[in-house]
């Protein structure tokens, strides 16, 4: 990994080694991943991680837990789902993380 302007990322080969759902990049996915994403929706502190899975789209690829390809309120409802009992947590078909 390395760390850009925007954060810490991966290489540009689309290569990102991540745990999908973990937005406060603590190692792992949990209720404070919802607290993040919230707070981020409404301005606050944006994630940590960046990948650039496909030339010219660096986003916050380990937000994206309903394989849409893209970090938006849909993924924060899909985690709290999740943790009620729902559907597994999904990445981006295009960027995977390296450890799924």
């Amino acid at each position: 990994m390395n760390i850009g302007a925007l954060g810490i990322g991966c290489n540009l080969s689309g290569i990102c080694d991540y745990v999908v759902g973990d937005v406060n990049y603590n190692g792992a996915f949990n209720g404070l991943d919802v607290t993040y994403s919230v707070s981020y929706f409404k301005g606050g502190p944006s994630p940590l991680f960046v990948c650039e899975c496909t030339p010219g789209n660096v986003w916050h690829v380990c937000g994206d837990v309903n394989a849409s390809c893209d970090f938006n309120g849909l993924d924060a409802i899909t985690m709290i789902n999740y943790l009620k009992g729902g559907s597994p947590l999904m990445s981006c078909p295009d960027c995977p993380p390296i450890t799924e």
